[in-house]
């Protein structure tokens, strides 16, 4: 899955920025001093962990709007455990109180996940484009699984693996796979849910079906946001995307802009 035109299936416009993103994963999972400041670096935060209030202004209303707020406040001391490691930027709302913006996204982002599956209680869940392991962590403040896999570039797994260590018993249930490792991937069995935030839309179309072929298929439920905005033929290559899961899954897509929020449940669920 690597070539010389992209990273493991990986294909982001900002080559220069992706480089640097990598090469400081690779720096934080192997310095403490590094990591303790991770989530305000400037090279990182260009991918992710950006730290506007904006973000957690636009995701709070979303919470409660859709979900009302009330599984927010109730576990909010668990989901700022989030905001202990990496030192990332705060903001004061009125309705949690100082908060990293994108802890609050990830937030909003699980709620999602729990809609989908109702009152499925899910068991094994694997994400593609795991970052360092925040959605996980926050997850786990809904879920007591028994395995959540995490698929990611290798560098960037390094440090997921290093995040999570913080949380010994959510880090006991994770599974790290290199997303080069094909048999590892192809291994997955048994999946109760899938989740790829953004990251499945900025692989070629190659590598999305392999995703799709080995996992999503086999996967009961399947929560992907899919950022067209880069894309060239977009249009097309998210068709032919959705146009897999007809026969066999019902389901959402959400469109806001140039994102599509995906919920696909498999037709034999009852």
């Amino acid at each position: 899955m690597k070539n010389d035109n992209n990273v493991y299936g990986w294909t982001v416009p900002e080559k220069e920025s992706v480089s640097r993103y990598i090469d400081k994963c690779r720096l934080f999972a192997k310095d403490d001093e590094a990591f303790s400041n991770f989530r305000r670096d400037p090279d990182y935060t260009k991918v992710l962990e950006g730290g506007q209030k904006i973000v957690g202004t636009i995701h709070l209303k979303r919470i409660k709007e859709k979900f009302g707020l009330n599984e927010l406040i109730k576990n909010i001391d668990r989901f700022k455990e989030n905001d202990i490691y990496g030192n990332p930027v705060f903001h004061h709302y009125p309705e949690v109180g100082d908060m990293n913006p994108c802890t609050i996204l990830y937030v909003s982002q699980a709620l999602d996940v729990k809609e989908l599956l109702g009152d499925f209680i899910p068991k094994k869940i694997v994400e593609v484009g795991g970052g360092f392991g925040a959605l996980c962590k926050t997850l786990s403040v809904m879920y007591s699984f028994d395995e959540y896999i995490l698929i990611d570039l290798p560098d960037v797994i390094s440090l997921c693996k290093k995040y999570l260590r913080n949380f010994p018993e959510l880090f006991k249930k994770a599974t790290f796979i290199d997303c080069g490792d094909l048999t590892k991937i192809e291994s997955i069995k048994d999946v109760d849910a899938f989740i790829a935030i953004a990251s499945l839309s900025e692989c070629d179309e190659k590598t999305q079906n392999i995703y799709v072929d080995k996992i999503m298929m086999n996967s009961l439920y399947n929560y992907v946001i899919y950022n067209t905005l880069h894309m060239r033929g977009y249009s097309d290559v998210f068709n032919r995307f959705i146009g897999r899961f007809v026969a066999d899954f019902e389901g959402t897509i959400e469109p806001s802009g140039d994102v599509k929020i995906v919920r696909l449940r498999k037709n034999q669920i009852k």
